[in-house]
């Protein structure tokens, strides 16, 4: 069996770099870079273990703001206030306590509660409130909204809803739906379909900007 020789044809096709068919639009793409973006004076390269660096990123600020308006009634607004907790690894839990100042065709005060329990592309999300009405206790309400859902993909978010009105000395509201949320930078759209299959469904939609 014949052997190949050193510096032969068959290692130098070995050793030939590869040929890209756009190589000539990356020559013109970077040459354009380098004629018009000015070189920089100094270059500062951060050489830390992966570790470290995820030690110094800043945490998530634990205080919890939040401006809702038609939620509470129409033409009402609410302003809230109050703390995060955080905790978990493999399953990780979200709490946080909080109150708020109701004011528009509803004026009072409201504590509540946001809940929400994550693992992998899923996740379970509780809020709940009880208004207590300036006005009149017979216009108290408590509301709870629940939502189980899955992410297919990082920047959607779909599931089964449930949400449920209390008014003072009355009997409780149930209603159940389908919601899909749709993330973009810090922006998030929603679609909520309520009662799906009885006479009184209806949509509603929701926009909201995370700070």
């Amino acid at each position: 069996m014949a052997e190949t020789a050193p510096g032969s044809s068959v290692s130098s096709e070995l050793t030939k770099p590869m040929y890209s068919p756009l190589v000539w639009a990356k020559r013109a793409f970077f040459g354009f870079l380098a004629h018009s973006a000015p070189g920089p004076h100094l270059v500062l390269v951060l050489d830390l273990p992966s570790e470290v660096t995820i030690q110094r990123r800043p945490e998530e600020r634990p205080d919890h703001l939040e401006a809702r308006y038609n939620y509470e009634d129409k033409n009402t607004a609410s302003l809230w206030a109050g703390y995060r907790f955080k905790f978990g690894k493999g399953v990780k839990f979200v709490i946080v306590p909080m109150a708020a100042i109701v004011f528009g065709n509803t004026n009072g005060v409201a504590p509540g509660l946001e809940m929400e329990i994550m693992y992998k592309k899923f996740d379970f999300y509780s809020e709940s409130e009880h208004v207590f009405d300036f006005s009149s206790k017979e216009n108290n309400f408590f509301y709870m909204y629940t939502e189980l859902a899955i992410r297919p993909i990082n920047a959607l978010r779909t599931g089964i809803m449930t949400q449920r009105t209390r008014v003072f000395e009355s009997d409780r509201e149930l209603q159940r739906g389908i919601f899909a949320e749709y993330y973009f930078g810090r922006f998030r759209a929603g679609v909520f379909y309520f009662n799906p299959f009885d006479s009184d469904q209806f949509w509603v939609a929701s926009f909201s900007v995370d700070f």
